[in-house]
């Protein structure tokens, strides 16, 4: 069966990664990804990245971002989107290991 709100997240993202804590700095902080992605995916990317197997996402710098959720949802919510809605973007914090208990 397919996603009756696929159609709502079809636009690509402009994700800024700003870290907390001890977590590694990125040297290219700015990633373009579909809004169609989930979280899980995202996740695993960063993880690589920074080379860290606990990475903890986070909206506002205080809603953890689970892994089933899409970055499209998100956007609409506490992102920008162009005016034509073809285009979003959101910060989105992350730690190695939580940041917040």
């Amino acid at each position: 069966m397919t996603d009756p709100f696929s159609s709502h997240r079809s636009f690509k993202v402009v994700v800024s990664f700003h870290a907390i804590g001890s977590a590694p700095r990125l040297k290219v902080s700015k990633f373009t990804v579909d809004g169609t992605l989930r979280m899980a995916e995202l996740t695993n990317y960063l993880a690589k990245i920074i080379k860290e197997s606990d990475v903890h996402l986070y909206v506002s710098s205080s809603i953890e971002l689970m892994d089933d959720q899409y970055i499209g949802d998100f956007v609409k919510i506490f992102g920008k989107m162009s005016s034509d809605e073809t285009q979003g973007s959101i910060n989105i914090h992350y730690s190695v290991g939580r940041a917040y208990l």
